[in-house]
């Protein structure tokens, strides 16, 4: 009656269409069975029941799947560096000149990085500079005439003056022009910092690194080389350290490559050696701007013999760089020194005396700046006088009452 072509729900047998549904369902299963049991016998099924389940397993995975490859073969990359002539490392006279393209390398690389670096500096401080002289404020006064349309059908009797005083933005366009060129320059320049370095950094490094490790492997393997390895060892130690200014200094990853190796060097070749620790703090005293550098290697307590020598050498400088010695004083371990040496009365007393010059260089109320040394001579000054008391009981009291006297 209203033309309506939609299927009306409520009048549909729902239980007639699922008897329906499973009568298709079981023919379609009849069917089905019946096609896959004539294939079966047409395709040789006496050989179907002789294999295992394993069989057939394996058998439907190499018709499903194409056979395993074997593993690509390895190739391994050539050495991208020049190898190392160990005899060239053993002899002291041959160790630079096989390293030296090497090291210049690097020394150079930090040269260029230091001066990219202050050039990035420098453009970033005249940009700072330029960028408030850019534009600027010109006072002006403009009179203008405003005209009356009267109120009320009353003419006025003339247009309004008007006088403007404000301050107008003018641009300095000689400046503009210098902004600009410095920010291309800028970026001219941060273009060729993120390039990277290329191969030739890395592989002077590396190869300055393999004849470190060439020469700790020779020493601790006891050639019959040793000697010359120490020798060769220590004299390219030195090198390395005398290389150290301030370019290097500057570049990040040249100050902790040089910081690297000269480690390395020191912790293997002469911290463990008594004999060269001397040399360390002479070289140290000689070159102070070296010291933090080589501080950490310097053990005086590897050196017993000369251990109240290298004492009195601080001691006698210590007024000059009061920060230096008492970095270096404090890496004296005089306790242990005492209980591991027991040294003899007169090297005691030696000690002593030489404690109780510093103390009377300090005064009665030492400066700020010599507070931490005054501290650390007193400090070594108990620790003697408390060792097998009272031994040096009389010293003690002698040198406080002589030097207090003169004060």
């Amino acid at each position: 009656m209203t033309k309506n072509a939609a299927v009306w729900m409520d009048v549909i047998d729902w239980s007639q269409v699922d008897i329906e549904l499973e009568k298709e369902n079981r023919d379609w299963m009849k069917a089905t069975k019946l096609q896959s049991s004539q294939g079966h016998s047409t395709s040789g099924s006496s050989t179907f029941g002789n294999e295992t389940p394993e069989s057939r397993i394996l058998s439907r995975v190499r018709r499903s799947f194409s056979e395993s490859q074997p593993p690509p073969p390895v190739h391994f990359p050539k050495r991208q560096y020049r190898p190392i002539d160990f005899s060239l490392l053993s002899d002291k006279l041959t160790i630079l000149p096989a390293l030296q393209d090497d090291i210049a390398t690097l020394v150079n690389f930090a040269i260029g990085s230091r001066d990219q670096i202050a050039t990035c500096a420098a453009l970033d401080l005249e940009y700072l500079e330029a960028l408030p002289q850019m534009y600027f404020n010109l006072r002006r006064t403009v009179e203008e005439l405003v005209a009356c349309p009267g109120v009320r059908n009353q003419a006025c009797s003339g247009p309004a003056h008007v006088v403007l005083n404000f301050a107008e933005k003018r641009a300095r366009h000689h400046v503009i022009e210098r902004v600009d060129k410095n920010r291309e320059q800028y970026i001219n320049l941060v273009k060729i910092l993120e390039r990277g370095v290329g191969d030739v950094i890395p592989i002077s490094a590396v190869r300055v690194e393999t004849a470190i490790t060439l020469l700790a492997r020779a020493v601790a393997t006891k050639t019959k080389h040793r000697e010359s390895v120490l020798e060769s060892a220590s004299f390219l130690f030195y090198h390395l350290v005398s290389l150290v200014n301030d370019s290097i200094r500057a570049s990040p990853s040249m100050r902790q490559f040089f910081s690297h190796c000269i480690d390395a060097l020191g912790n293997e070749f002469i911290a463990p050696f008594p004999e060269k620790t001397r040399t360390l703090l002479y070289h140290m005293l000689e070159h102070r701007r070296l010291a933090p550098l080589l501080a950490p290697i310097f053990s005086p307590n590897a050196n017993p013999d000369d251990f109240v020598a290298m004492y009195q050498k601080i001691a006698g400088t210590f007024l000059e760089d009061p920060d230096l010695s008492f970095s270096l004083l404090s890496k004296f371990d005089v306790q242990s020194w005492l209980k591991a040496n027991c040294p003899t009365l007169s090297d005691r007393q030696n000690f002593v005396a030489i404690v109780g010059q510093s103390l009377a260089a300090c005064g009665l109320a030492p400066p700020t700046n010599l507070g931490p040394v005054f501290e650390i001579f007193r400090s070594h000054l108990r620790l003697l006088f408390r060792h097998q008391f009272p031994s040096l009981y009389d010293n003690v009291i002698q040198l406080l009452l002589n030097h207090t006297g003169k004060q």
